[in-house]
């Protein structure tokens, strides 16, 4: 008999290590369900929160593979600043990748044909999204993915690569098969807001900035970025697990620039991708290569 009935764990696990799971070990021990709560999702790719949601998911699962009372969930920051209601407001830059990650559970008690749709309600036309739901498409439909009653299914993301500060929002719909054959009933609908709030982009091309899309990449990513203009030689360096430079490209500076990288000769794993100015490294963050 257990002596509690749910146990309760909140933590952003940068990443899950030893003294985590030797918390969640003691907590499976006493208690007959245990949530483990993966805090502020939204964080990935930066120093102090390196790893992206569904890969600090992926760790806690590889720790307990086939413990069935063990459910892990995410739970965003719910500052006013970017949640309201239905809608999910994220800041950003243009020129640089941004990303929001999505976590479904089925509460149900039979499995679900999901699909997930999205469409553009407000913005222009030639704007560049990057859906991963099952596999990661450009188009605006993906799925199925099948979940199972109770199941939580964490590696659904949309990534966005603002080309401008203009403002666009899309309706993101959660689906499943109707009876009616070609055609889909909506389980549930959101909204995407992005926007550029300083709108001051000059400004912001001569500050530091570093970002890659899309990411995980498969034959191709675009690196974002901009240096300081006080630097003079600067170059865009990939580093594999060991350290070893697999690829340099030439940077410019004082500009917010695009380099366009092929890597499809990469193996599947984790980079690093740095800038190096005047033979220091000023920024580095992760990329997953991911044929």
């Amino acid at each position: 008999m257990k002596k509690y009935k749910l146990g309760m764990y909140l933590g952003r696990f940068q990443p899950f290590h030893n003294g985590h799971k030797a918390i969640v070990d003691k907590m499976l021990e006493e208690c007959k369900e245990v949530v483990v709560v993966i805090g502020s999702p939204q964080l990935q790719d930066e120093i102090k929160n390196p790893y992206f949601a569904w890969e600090r998911v992926n760790m806690i699962k590889l720790c307990y593979p086939n413990t069935q009372n063990l459910h892990i969930i995410c739970l965003p920051d719910r500052d006013e600043e970017y949640v309201s209601n239905d809608t999910l407001r994220i800041e950003v830059v243009p020129g640089e990748e941004s990303k929001a990650f999505f976590f479904l559970t089925n509460l149900t008690e039979s499995p679900i044909d999901t699909y997930i749709g999205y469409e553009k309600t407000f913005g222009e036309e030639n704007t560049e999204f990057l859906m991963c739901f099952g596999n990661c498409t450009e188009g605006t439909f993906a799925g199925p993915v099948t979940l199972n009653p109770n199941e939580e299914y964490t590696e659904f993301d949309i990534a966005y690569y603002p080309a401008n500060t203009n403002t666009v929002i899309i309706k993101v719909n959660i689906m499943k098969a109707s009876v009616t054959e070609g055609e889909y009933e909506t389980l549930e609908s959101f909204y995407v807001k992005y926007y550029d709030e300083v709108g001051l982009e000059e400004a912001k091309a001569t500050s530091l900035s570093l970002s890659a899309y899309p990411n995980p990449a498969v034959n191709n990513v675009k690196v974002s970025y901009s240096i300081p203009a006080n630097y003079s030689n600067a170059e865009i360096s990939i580093r594999n697990m060991v350290g070893k430079t697999v690829k340099t490209i030439p940077a410019k500076v004082g500009v917010k620039s695009v380099a366009n990288i092929n890597t499809a000769e990469l193996p599947n794993g984790v980079y690093f991708y740095s800038i190096i100015a005047d033979d220091t490294t000023i920024s580095t963050k992760k990329l997953v290569i991911r044929h």
